[in-house]
């Protein structure tokens, strides 16, 4: 079975709200999506001459002054199909890799010190998760009607809140077991 190339869709999903440069591509990465979706920047500008070559996006000269010329790309109608056809396509359930669970697995090895600054750490990132997406959402909340696709970016956000308040239980309620046990 071949591989679906994830990151192809990303892109296109990423132009398909309007012409980009490969840096806004990145950026957009990098700011948006990497709360649910990493992308390797190192593939985003090869993927965009693949996509170019193949039709499915076409490039648009952008000058901001005479002397910087941008280069943005567009989506092309048959790349706006070929996004359309895999949204309609059931996902693809993913195994996570998550590094503190695999050094949790074995902390046995560490000990409850260890794991419990684990934890702690974890449950810090997860609060800065959480001001970041409610950040996000009261800005998506200033969109309102002006864009078709606030409630998809509303939907995303809140699974993003509602995962991380049910991470942030999970921390408490284990660092509560780990200090309770006895050293």
């Amino acid at each position: 079975m071949e591989r679906t190339n994830r990151t192809k869709f990303a892109v296109l999903g990423i132009l398909s709200m309007g012409p980009s440069s490969g840096y806004d591509v990145k950026k957009f990465c990098e700011e948006v999506l990497v709360y649910f979706w990493h992308e390797s920047y190192g593939q985003i500008y090869p993927l965009l001459r693949t996509l170019e070559a193949k039709g499915l996006i076409r490039k648009e000269s952008r000058s901001r002054t005479a002397r910087e010329r941008r280069i943005a790309y567009a989506l092309t109608a048959a790349g706006q199909k070929e996004l359309a056809t895999w949204l309609e396509q059931p996902f693809a359930e993913q195994a996570p890799r998550n590094e503190l669970l695999l050094k949790l697995f074995f902390s046995n090895l560490a000990g409850p010190n260890v794991a419990i600054a684990q934890i702690e750490a974890y449950e810090i990132a997860q609060k800065r998760l959480q001001k970041v997406l409610r950040e996000a959402m009261a800005s998506i909340e200033n969109e309102r009607d002006a864009n078709p696709q606030v409630v998809y970016w509303k939907l995303t956000v809140r699974l993003g809140l509602r995962l991380s308040a049910a991470r942030i239980a999970w921390c408490r309620e284990s660092l509560r077991e780990l200090r309770q046990r006895p050293n």
